[in-house]
């Protein structure tokens, strides 16, 4: 990846898509993850936590999408907004928003800041 920016896209991208792949090539082995989302605060470090973290969220619904992103640098951060569609079979659609901040440094995401609207119907 040529940038932070790169970075934060190509992460944002492989959620969206669950390519676990990338995203785990795109982590740093310690990389520190900040959640607050409802029901509250979660703090993980390390690949292994995030992947799980990460991937049992999403796994739990059916489809997927990613229908809007932006991403630009802040100071020596990295912003990406995010909005996702979600839908499990059996209830309505969700949509959430999240905020993330994250930090670059090797070539990797070395830590993530997110804060999460949580799921909203429609």
């Amino acid at each position: 990846m040529s940038s932070a920016r790169d970075l934060a896209s190509a992460y944002v991208g492989a959620l969206g898509a669950r390519d676990y792949e990338t995203v785990r090539d795109l982590l740093a082995p310690q990389v520190r993850l900040r959640d607050l989302s409802p029901p509250g605060f979660t703090e993980l470090t390390g690949v292994e936590e995030a992947m799980g973290y990460l991937g049992g969220f999403l796994d739990s619904f059916d489809e997927v999408e990613l229908v809007e992103s932006d991403v630009y640098d802040v100071g020596t951060a990295t912003y990406a907004r995010v909005r996702m569609r979600f839908v499990r079979s059996g209830s309505p659609e969700r949509v959430l928003e999240q905020h993330h901040f994250l930090v670059a440094d090797g070539g990797r995401i070395v830590a993530i800041d997110e804060l999460c609207s949580g799921l909203q119907t429609g």
